[in-house]
């Protein structure tokens, strides 16, 4: 899909901005704390409905406003136009695709696939779990019908049977819930495991290409005994889930294990080699569920140039323009000519934006301002 257009309301320190991005590539310039990595923050929320700095509304929400607007119109592949929007308030969201409300955020998610590479990317590498799961389920999400539904169950019995081992007053068991969650684990462990193999293969050359020299090898776990199923795991862990107080083994605790040349990726790397490792694992999976969906994905990379160095930033733009996506990308002013592939851009390569002070001050014909 394109993002054709996109309005904003009261994000940040923006009262009312709106954009009509190049289809291709956006270089988003200004100096700091003028505004360029909100316009990034916009399209993710529209998405998400959080952005990939935060989901709290007080953080995003303009100084002495109650509501933020984020409205859009994409394009897909048969070239059939969606409109859709999301208002947020304390509390309270509100989603509309084509002037009709749902309840689903998950319904814009499906419509509009956005990626972001930004300054916790590399969490990918040093952080928890968490970030892992939230980046293959990103993935499998988009390819995998069935997978939101079930996850979607999942959480829901997972949400119930940890109440119940708080001690939650009820008649009801924790262990009544067992065989459902276990069904629905099987589907959630099959999906993953199927993308994670044929994302595992077009790792490969972004590896090669992007850290050259490195080994860089991934191993899926699924949360829970690889010889059994959820139902027989949870009945062994029964003793151990009722004294912490909730459930410890499941899809909830999959988990992606990630070596470089034999060795756990923390040990032995610089920051810029962590950093391309896990940029690589991003746009890995862009090709790959661009390719299975035959659609554009969405790339947000924010402040690009002070993430790397000279010679692997040019390794990395020469592997981004590979991919099929709409590509935003925010610099400082003073760095922006370390991109000259998009600071030089024709008006068919794409658009350059000026940021200031949250007003897009540049006149070309993709701006305005509302």
């Amino acid at each position: 899909m394109q993002l054709v257009t996109i309005s904003i309301e009261n994000l940040r320190i923006f009262s009312r901005a709106a954009l009509d991005p190049h289809p291709k590539n956006n270089l988003i310039i200004g100096s700091n704390r003028a505004g360029k990595t909100t316009l990034l923050e916009a399209i993710d929320l529209l998405s998400r409905g959080k952005t990939f700095r935060t989901s709290n509304f007080e953080d995003l929400v303009k100084k002495n406003e109650n509501h933020i607007l984020v409205n859009g119109e994409i394009k897909n592949k048969e070239r059939k136009v969606t409109q859709m929007g999301i208002k947020k308030e304390e509390g309270s969201t509100k989603v509309k695709i084509n002037g009709k409300k749902t309840k689903r955020q998950r319904d814009l998610t499906k419509e509009l696939a956005v990626q972001a590479i930004h300054a916790a990317t590399h969490q990918l590498i040093e952080g928890g779990s968490s970030k892992r799961r939230e980046y293959l389920d990103w993935g499998v999400f988009h390819v995998e019908p069935a997978f939101p539904g079930a996850w979607a169950r999942y959480q829901k019995g997972l949400k119930q049977r940890n109440a119940l081992l708080k001690g939650a007053a009820s008649q009801d068991s924790p262990h009544n819930w067992d065989h459902i969650l276990g069904l629905e684990a099987d589907l959630i462990d099959k999906a993953r495991e199927k993308h994670f193999q044929q994302l595992n293969r077009e790792l490969e050359s972004f590896f090669e290409e992007l850290v050259p020299g490195h080994v860089v090898s991934l191993c899926y776990q699924r949360g829970w005994h690889e010889d059994q199923s959820l139902e027989e795991t949870l009945k062994e862990t029964a003793t151990q889930d009722s004294i912490r107080g909730h459930t410890t083994a499941g899809p909830h605790r999959a988990d992606i294990n990630i070596e470089v040349n034999g060795r756990n990726t923390k040990d032995g790397l610089s920051r810029s080699e962590q950093k391309l490792i896990s940029f690589a694992l991003v746009l890995g999976q862009i090709q790959l569920v661009s390719e299975q969906n035959e659609e554009k994905i969405i790339l947000l990379i924010d402040d690009l140039p002070s993430e790397l160095g000279v010679d692997n930033l040019e390794r990395f733009v020469k592997k981004l323009n590979t991919l099929n996506t709409q590509t935003f990308i925010t610099a400082v002013d003073d760095h922006a000519y370390l991109l000259p592939s998009f600071y030089e851009m024709n008006s068919e390569q794409g658009e350059l934006f000026h940021v200031k002070q949250g007003r897009l001050i540049e006149t070309k014909p993709a701006l305005r301002m509302v």
